[in-house]
């Protein structure tokens, strides 16, 4: 297998995890050091900000599985250049907070996601 298919098999990975509710998994595509930002509001949803660390980042994935559920990943287009990754998907998002009897909200977004790796 070369670089590129080696790259994204770690990003297709993480995504697999992800969609499966296995924040562990999700986490080992994480140097264990790596850092990840969750854009947005903070008044609006307490994880935003930055991650750093397998134990933190292990917490917040756990977490952003419970509270939001994915479905359908659809990956449109993959791109690797050196060591970088980005990935184009469309997916539909289900936020179902804990503690709540209301019907879950849904949207369908449309993802970029980049990773660098530790080589």
């Amino acid at each position: 297998m070369g670089q590129r298919e080696e790259r994204l098999a770690v990003i297709r990975s993480a995504y697999a995890a992800r969609d499966g509710g296995d924040a562990e998994g999700l986490v080992t595509a994480f140097h264990p050091e790596g850092l990840f930002t969750l854009m947005g509001d903070k008044s609006a949803l307490a994880l935003t900000g930055s991650m750093q660390g397998h134990p933190t980042l292990r917490g917040a994935f756990s977490r952003l599985i419970d509270e939001f559920g994915f479905e359908g990943r659809e990956i449109l287009a993959e791109l690797v250049d050196g060591d970088r990754v980005a990935v184009h998907s469309r997916l539909v998002v289900r936020y179902r907070p804990p503690g709540r009897l209301q019907a879950p909200r849904s949207w369908i977004c449309s993802d970029l996601r980049t990773a660098r790796s530790s080589s």
